[in-house]
């Protein structure tokens, strides 16, 4: 199916570059006490 095929794109530096995006707007709402960035 093509979300296996999608899925299976998805390599490692992807998934790195996903998680480090993710931590930065936590931290941003962190500081923003859980408003708007």
């Amino acid at each position: 199916s093509k979300r296996k095929i999608a899925c299976a794109e998805i390599t490692p530096p992807i998934i790195r570059r996903v998680r480090k995006n993710f931590m930065r707007r936590i931290a941003l709402c962190l500081e923003e006490n859980g408003g708007y960035m």
